[in-house]
């Protein structure tokens, strides 16, 4: 499983629940440095990407309350949904946002994941 998470230095409660899942994913963690991933322009397939990570697969099943904060602007973005999963990922629900907002570019083998499952590849 490929654990994707965007959250490490924000919010403390995340920061608990991606420490567990960080010990069941061993090697295939990934945390993404926003900043650093963080494209000027869009990219191939971007709003491809951005559909998937809000749709496919399906939601963690948790509860979760209270509004999404966008971590570079601290603009509210919405309401916090959980995260989802394919079966092989797992990512938060606000991914898609950074996706098509500030063209976040995930690890390669996220997105040839993705592409592959979209027959983009």
């Amino acid at each position: 499983m490929i654990y994707l998470t965007a959250y490490r230095e924000f919010n403390p409660d995340w920061m608990k629940l991606t420490e567990q899942m960080k010990k069941m994913a061993g090697t295939d963690f990934e945390w993404l440095d926003l900043k650093a991933n963080f494209q000027s322009a869009s990219y191939p397939h971007e709003e491809e990407i951005a559909k998937y990570l809000e749709e496919k697969g399906e939601q963690w099943k948790v509860s979760v309350t209270g509004y999404s904060i966008d971590v570079v602007t601290g603009e509210t973005i919405g309401n916090r949904k959980p995260g989802r999963t394919d079966g092989v990922m797992s990512w938060p629900y606000e991914l898609a946002y950074y996706v098509r907002k500030y063209h976040l570019r995930l690890p390669m083998k996220a997105e040839d994941h993705i592409l592959n499952e979209l027959n983009l590849a």
